[in-house]
């Protein structure tokens, strides 16, 4: 099942997102893995932004819960487990190091 993924509103996460560095094999890694969990990607500019976000996002307290409430808000195409995906794979793409966080709940 392909899962449409509208990141036109992903400019909502940019202020709270980490400066980016610009890491092409990584975003291409990002874009592959939402590909191959069925997420379709119209923009992967915009999707790598609000990926990047998400970690920003994490850094800054919000727990797992809220981030996927943030993504799902954001981007109302995606159901809640394509949010779910979408949040997971960009953690584990770009801050891997709020992978399985106790106290936060993240992914």
């Amino acid at each position: 099942m392909r899962l449409p993924l509208a990141l036109a509103a992903a400019v909502a996460f940019i202020g709270c997102a980490a400066p980016a560095h610009a890491d092409p094999a990584q975003d291409s890694a990002f874009i592959n893995a939402l590909a191959n969990a069925g997420i379709t990607v119209p923009d992967p500019a915009a999707a790598v932004v609000s990926a990047q976000a998400v970690c920003g996002l994490m850094r800054n307290g919000e727990t797992g819960l809220q981030v996927l409430t943030d993504v799902k808000k954001q981007n109302p195409a995606l159901t809640l487990d394509g949010a779910a995906l979408f949040t997971a794979i960009a953690s584990n793409t770009y801050c891997p190091e709020h992978l399985g966080q106790p106290e936060g709940g993240y992914f």
